[in-house]
């Protein structure tokens, strides 16, 4: 578990929104909605939100590529000619093989040809 001031500026996600934590009390934090902290004219913070440490540090957002839904780890048997295809993709896309293999499965959900990599 992070100690609690290490969570200061720290952002997370709850209820579907971003919060921006400034504070620290008891066994949880008060956060903000957003970027920028929002004050009334005494410097007073506009809709301050409590959270619990555990919510935050379950939800936190964290540097790299934003997450795009539930990873689960599957094993995947193909016949070797349906794997060189997936490469071929693969580079001519310029995108990894998880990007590759998600971009076919949703065109062909979507009714599309899987040919055009967004």
């Amino acid at each position: 578990m992070a100690q609690k001031k290490e969570l200061l500026g720290k952002k997370f996600q709850a209820e579907g929104k971003v919060f921006t934590v400034y504070a620290v009390s008891g066994p949880g934090v008060f956060a903000h909605e957003g970027e920028e902290m929002e004050t009334n004219d005494k410097g007073e913070v506009i809709n301050p939100r409590y959270f619990e440490n555990i919510t935050v540090e379950a939800n936190l957002v964290t540097a790299g590529r934003p997450a795009v839904g539930t990873t689960k780890k599957v094993s995947l048997t193909l016949p070797d000619e349906l794997w060189k295809r997936v490469e071929e993709r693969k580079e001519k896309w310029g995108a990894n093989q998880s990007q590759t293999l998600r971009k076919i499965i949703e065109d062909y959900f979507n009714g599309g040809n899987g040919h055009e990599i967004n």
